[in-house]
């Protein structure tokens, strides 16, 4: 700051290359409240933006905020906290968390250019991951065989592997599922079954047999209480 007296920004990539580590009469949260309190103290005296690049832990966990390597004590200090969460190190696409004293929270989902070498954001997280939802819906093959299944047969019942046999003999579609995970797609696709092509799903109990349990489908709308009667 003494040599570049108009700097607004700093940033320093990565957090740990500057620390000191805790000392012995400190614990690893008291030891991250200090040194990222020592930038901020700096950042405010100056008036300017310290940027830490800093890493996630690898574990999953229901806060994406938990996933901040090392203690709450770093959140706890920052102004602005910024997470940038991939599926996988290949993917493309990314949710960036964002939240902080004086920002709104908020998930944008964004995508990589390789030929750029930018990030671009195409909006809120929820409304882009409800599209790629229905794109992905849209163009399994599972869901296609069952729209041309329910076509030719308002409702039907059977067992997952009848299913698959229903696809190959009815609709002349060879769906590259086992019949053990054909339920959880079907279960993940409920909702979106009802709401995209009005097909009501209902699932197999979880008791009894696995061969035997029964997954049913009809088009409309009906009572609860008629559900079993159209496949009686």
């Amino acid at each position: 700051m003494q040599e570049h007296p108009k700097t607004k920004l700093i940033a320093i990539d990565t957090l740990q290359k500057i620390r000191s580590g805790a000392s012995k009469q400190e614990g690893a949260y008291a030891a991250d409240y200090r040194e990222v309190g020592m930038l901020k103290s700096f950042a405010d005296k100056y008036n300017i933006t310290v940027l830490l690049v800093h890493h996630l832990r690898k574990q999953k966990d229901t806060d994406i905020f938990n996933k901040i390597s090392g203690t709450n004590g770093i959140m706890g200090v920052a102004d602005t906290i910024f997470i940038l969460d991939k599926d996988s190190r290949e993917s493309d696409e990314a949710k960036l968390h964002i939240t902080g004293r004086d920002v709104e929270f908020d998930e944008l989902y964004l995508r990589f250019n390789r030929s750029t070498c930018q990030w671009t954001c195409e909006g809120n997280a929820e409304i882009q991951e409800k599209k790629r939802e229905i794109r992905e819906y849209g163009n399994d093959l599972v869901i296609k065989a069952l729209r041309k299944l329910i076509e030719i047969e308002a409702s039907w019942r059977g067992t997952a592997q009848e299913l698959l046999n229903a696809f190959i003999d009815k609709c002349n579609i060879n769906v590259d599922e086992k019949p053990e995970t054909i339920g959880r797609k079907l279960r993940k696709y409920s909702n979106l079954m009802r709401d995209i092509d009005g097909i009501i799903y209902t699932a197999p109990s979880v008791n009894g047999s696995n061969g035997r349990r029964e997954h049913k489908f009809h088009t409309g709308i009906l009572f609860a209480d008629d559900v079993d009667s159209l496949f009686n």
